[in-house]
């Protein structure tokens, strides 16, 4: 009786053209998501409490839903589909499934979800997800990664509503998505963190004209090392830095420490100390990191934020004026069309930055191929630059795990080196046969004198002080005369001639030219290294001849620099013998 009327459904849908499949249903918990920014996770629920935090995933439907554990007070998400910058903006007052995509295309798509205000607002924990699809799993995080910390500009506060007189700030007209932070994130195609309470400065929080004391519990000094804002029935654990580490920092805090004095203003002295403790604690945290360091024209105490970053005496470091802002906004905060202005700004000045540094070591990610073949005994290490970095030419060395990387000794502490030069796309690869273990041995990729290995800080170099022109030459181009019998039917020498055009002469150092030999395999068979001579002038001169190791059938040339700290400079052409 069962299996007959099981048939009368399956027939019945038929005959009234119904889809079985449709009905399919893929739930999950949040394993098969990526959560985006600070989080805490308890009892399979995750509390998402900063600003512009979520989750992302893809899935094969064209329904999906997220489940609401809890929510303190009535909230807003926003629901972006397929990397769309319009996101549907929804209410969430209670706990259950909210639909965040809806009668999409057949096909895969992605749905991101984040809070879209502040904590303030009311607490927000997401525990589950579901389609009517077949799969459900994580996307993959952005190559460019972005912390920004900050008060109610960041957040976005009143950011929807436009008029200085409006009546208060509400979760209603706030948005996180359109706020500076937001705006500038997209632009730069990067997963951002975002690390912002209204009214919290540095060290002294926003107090009233006629408040008597200063307010400093909770400051943003204080609340960067948890992993939840300090808001009543939040968790309260700290945020392990080693979960997410950006390239670029961007600090824009001060207008509140302004206004925590009566009058206004009256202890910069103060808040510069504090400051510069805070981007020292920024740096014991991501000492790679490029930090951007925001004021705006007035009333946020700009000239000791840039005191504070000269202070510094880091390239890695930079004060930034944000001319744009205006504060046509709720209580004199940024409309969102305002902080998308701003936003551009921020943009524009990092984007200069990136032109002089690889402030994104974009070219430092291996591609997904294991590094270490070992039936073929050849290490495989691939990346990418910017677009605008094709045909630059990028050099790697595999050096010992215990090397100095300071202070990189040819003879003894690289195994292989060798440089490339990256294709149309701005991609290079290096495949070379290695016999030994390559546990006991690291990588370093070097650009244009930076080192852009995300594991190695970036390396001082005279690099872009100087143009190096290099060829080499065998004895087989040594004419002897009519006397064929002198001629050898294979070189026996090899010599590097030289040029640096160093145009910035108060710039000086060390440098040592370095003839490379490989054999018929691509095995690095053995480094000739000159002398190590001074420069500060421009060089033109040749090295002396180098003896040829027995079974060699290539070699290249570099020019090696130790000013500041080892790295090569560039390389040349390369030369091979053939008999």
């Amino acid at each position: 009786m069962k299996r007959m009327g099981l048939l009368a459904v399956v027939v019945l849908s038929i005959l009234l053209g119904f889809n079985i499949a449709s009905y399919a249903e893929c739930e999950a918990n949040l394993d098969n998501v990526r959560i985006i920014g600070r989080s805490v996770t308890k009892d399979g629920k995750t509390e998402f409490n900063w600003p512009m935090s979520g989750i992302e995933f893809e899935f094969d439907g064209k329904n999906a839903y997220v489940y609401v554990a809890d929510c303190t007070k009535t909230s807003y998400i926003n629901a972006s589909v397929d990397s769309s910058d319009t996101p549907e903006r929804i209410a969430v007052s209670k706990s259950g499934w909210v639909k965040v995509a809806d009668n999409l295309l057949s096909g895969n798509h992605i749905v991101k979800v984040t809070r879209s205000s502040e904590s303030a607002n009311g607490l927000l924990t997401f525990s589950r997800v579901k389609t009517d699809g077949t799969y459900i799993k994580p996307t993959s995080a952005k190559a460019r990664k972005m912390e920004f910390i900050g008060d109610s500009y960041t957040v976005g506060y009143g950011n929807l509503e436009y008029g200085k007189n409006s009546n208060e700030k509400t979760a209603e007209n706030t948005d996180t998505w359109r706020s500076y932070a937001g705006y500038a994130s997209r632009l730069l195609d990067a997963d951002a963190n975002i690390v912002a309470v209204s009214g919290k400065g540095v060290c002294m929080n926003y107090i009233s004209s006629t408040a008597a004391s200063a307010a400093t519990s909770g400051n943003m000094a204080e609340q960067y090392a948890y992993a939840n804002p300090n808001t009543a029935g939040a968790s309260v654990e700290k945020w392990d830095f080693e979960l997410y580490i950006p390239q670029v920092v961007v600090v824009f805090l001060g207008t509140n420490d302004y206004s925590g004095t009566n009058p206004r203003g009256n202890n910069p002295q103060y808040f510069y100390e504090e400051y510069k403790k805070f981007l020292k604690t920024i740096n014991s945290k991501y000492p790679d990191a490029h930090v951007f360091c925001c004021s705006k024209p007035s009333g946020s105490y700009g000239e000791y934020v840039q005191k504070a970053v000269e202070d510094m005496q880091s390239e890695k470091y930079h004060f930034i004026t944000i001319t744009s802002f205006k504060d046509s906004g709720v209580h004199s905060h940024p409309y969102y069309t305002e902080a998308q202005e701003m936003a551009e700004e921020l943009v524009e000045k990092i984007n200069a930055v990136a032109d002089n540094y690889d402030i994104w070591q974009e070219g430092s990610s291996p591609k997904d191929k294991a590094l270490l073949d070992a039936a073929s005994k050849k290490i495989y290490v691939g990346g990418t630059l910017g677009a605008s970095e094709s045909k630059d030419s990028v050099t790697m060395l595999l050096i010992g795990k215990n090397a100095d990387e300071k202070n990189i000794s040819l003879e003894n502490d690289v195994a292989y080196i060798d440089e490339v030069f990256a294709d149309e796309n701005g991609k290079y690869e290096f495949l070379f046969p290695f016999d030994g273990d390559i546990n006991d041995y690291k990588l370093l990729i070097n650009k244009n004198g930076k080192n852009i290995s995300q594991t190695v800080s970036e390396i001082s170099s005279v690099y872009d002080a100087v143009t190096v022109n290099l060829d080499i030459t065998s004895d087989l181009a040594v004419k002897n005369g009519d006397n064929l019998s002198g001629i050898r039917t294979f070189p026996s020498k090899v010599k590097a001639a030289f040029e640096i055009d160093n145009y910035f002469e108060e710039y000086s150092g060390k440098y040592t030219s370095v003839i490379a030999f490989y054999d018929d395999d691509g095995r690095l068979v053995n480094t000739y290294v000159s002398d190590e001579k001074e420069f500060s002038n421009d060089v033109n001169e040749s090295t002396v001849w180098y003896d040829i190791p027995l079974g060699v059938k290539k070699a290249k040339a570099f020019v090696w620099t130790t000013l500041y700290q080892s790295m090569p400079l560039c390389s040349a052409q390369n030369i091979r013998f053939v008999k």
